[in-house]
């Protein structure tokens, strides 16, 4: 079951009423709430492998190859020796996954990145 800290974190940017309770539906939202700590932390850092790699190659990568290159490069491994459920956050893993300290795009980055890709 997904915990509450990361399911707010995964879903703050979400355009539907902030936790859900208005009257519209959101299937995101349900999505995520379905699935438990490990796997969206692990979704979480395949996407910032995928938005690192992309920028270090110069070209873009879709999620499956972002996932099939954090699995033969030995990341998810290395998570699965990490994770501690509830213990450990994002950001927290990322350093001890890739090496360094994650270095949180701004705005005009990411905005630059999707126009460009």
């Amino acid at each position: 079951m997904l915990s509450k800290r990361i399911f707010e974190d995964i879903t703050k940017d979400c355009p539907c009423d902030n936790h859900g309770l208005n009257e519209k539906w959101c299937f995101f939202r349900a999505y995520v709430e379905s699935l438990d700590d490990r796997v969206v932390e692990q979704a979480r850092l395949v996407v910032d492998y995928q938005y690192d790699r992309d920028i270090k190659d110069g070209k873009k990568m879709t999620f499956q190859e972002a996932y099939m290159g954090f699995v033969k490069e030995g990341y998810a491994k290395r998570f699965r020796e990490i994770w501690e459920q509830g213990k450990i956050t994002r950001e927290e893993i990322f350093p001890l996954l890739f090496g360094y300290e994650i270095q949180m795009p701004t705005d005009e980055e990411i905005n630059e990145h999707i126009a460009n890709n």
